[in-house]
C-alpha cells in the first residue's frame, strides 16, 4: 500500500537533514519535533485504531521496524501509551492547522 516503505532504505532522509531543511533551530525542534514520513504514516495508522500487526501489514514492513518507530514516537511525545500518543498527535495536528 505505501510505496515509500519499500524504498525507504534507498532514499532515507535523516532527522538532521530534515531539521536543516526546515530552518528550525534545535530549541524549536524540541518544542515542535519534525517527524519523518514513516513516523507520520505510523501515527496516521495508529490514529485509525490499527494494531502493530495491522500497521506492519499496511506498510509491508517488519514488526521490529514498526516497534522501533513507535518507541521513538513515545519518546518524542513524552508519553507512555498509545492513547496519550494519539492525543498528542491530534493536538499537534490541530495546532499546525491553527498556525497556518
Amino acid at each position: 500500500l505505501v510505496d515509500w516503505w519499500e524504498k525507504s532504505s534507498e532514499n532515507k532522509t535523516t532527522k538532521e537533514n530534515m531539521l536543516a531543511l526546515s530552518g528550525k533551530s534545535t530549541a524549536e525542534e524540541i518544542a515542535d519535533p519534525i517527524l519523518t514520513v514513516e513516523e507520520t504514516d505510523v501515527m496516521d495508522f495508529l490514529e485509525q485504531g490499527m494494531t502493530t500487526e495491522e500497521i506492519v501489514t499496511n506498510t509491508r514492513s517488519s514488526k521490529r521496524k514498526i516497534t522501533n518507530i513507535l518507541d521513538n514516537l513515545f519518546k518524542i511525545a513524552h508519553v507512555e501509551n498509545r492513547t496519550d500518543l494519539v492525543r498528542w498527535w491530534r493536538t499537534r495536528k490541530t495546532d499546525t492547522v491553527k498556525s497556518e
